[in-house]
């Protein structure tokens, strides 16, 4: 089974040092918020419900067993990108989807990625 790597479980370093830096808000959103509650972050459920349209990224996470956890390092980057943009001067809203379409090309060239490894 072809998994992901760990730069690209991390997204990016910004996000894997954040992860480091804050481990007990990072267990905090595993422990309490998953699978019931993650709908009342609204960046966190996009980056966790999104990932049901990439079946094989899907695959890989559910065979690592880390799909809470990539759906929270998915939220971190989702913030960092809102925030680069908002300082951009583009307005709130806009900043969201934005952020959600990086996401979503992030997504997508993971799922691109053979499940096998030839």
């Amino acid at each position: 089974m072809n998994v992901l790597t760990t730069t690209e479980f991390y997204i990016n370093e910004d996000v894997q040092n954040k992860v480091n830096r804050d481990k007990e808000n990072y267990q905090e959103l595993l422990d309490n918020f998953f699978p019931n509650d993650v709908e009342s972050i609204p960046l966190l459920a996009f980056a966790y419900y999104s990932l049901d349209d990439y079946p094989n990224l899907l695959d890989k996470l559910n065979f690592m067993t880390t799909k809470a956890e990539f759906s929270v390092h998915s939220y971190y980057y989702l913030l960092q990108q809102v925030e680069d943009y908002m300082k951009e001067g583009i307005q709130p809203g806009v900043c969201n989807e934005l952020a959600q379409k990086d996401l979503l090309e992030i997504y997508q060239a993971y799922n691109q990625t053979p499940l096998i490894k030839n």
